[in-house]
């Protein structure tokens, strides 16, 4: 009896698992974004932050989706990267700071990180 419960739990977390590949094949698939996760892993922005999950900081298709429409969201995301800051995700952070990371990455891979997320589509 035991090992038929067991079936359903395992076709459900090769369902969940499939789903989780299929982004993963996406971003790969693609060579700017494969590029930028790459470029986030790197350089730690995904200990906080998922592409499509919020860990600490928010998921970076919620951050796309607030700044869809402003017309200087670029810059904006590029100085909040640069120089850090807090309060804007309260409800997911809890209050976590986002530390300033213009001393450890690069402006150009600053940008291209902060071009992908806008690019980004839920």
């Amino acid at each position: 009896m035991l090992r038929w419960f067991w079936l359903p739990c395992a076709a459900l977390a090769l369902v969940a698992c499939g789903s989780a590949d299929q982004t993963t094949l996406k971003l790969h698939n693609d060579p700017k974004a494969a590029q930028a996760v790459e470029l986030a892993r790197k350089n730690g922005c995904l200990n906080c932050h998922g592409v499509t999950n919020s860990i600490i900081g928010p998921a970076w298709v919620l951050v796309s989706e607030r700044y869809k429409n402003a017309p200087d969201a670029r810059a904006l995301l590029i100085e909040k990267v640069k120089k850090g800051g807090n309060g804007s995700w309260n409800t997911i952070t809890g209050g976590a700071v986002m530390p300033a990371h213009e001393n450890r990455v690069s402006q150009q891979h600053i940008e291209t990180l902060v071009d992908f997320i806008l690019s980004l589509k839920r």
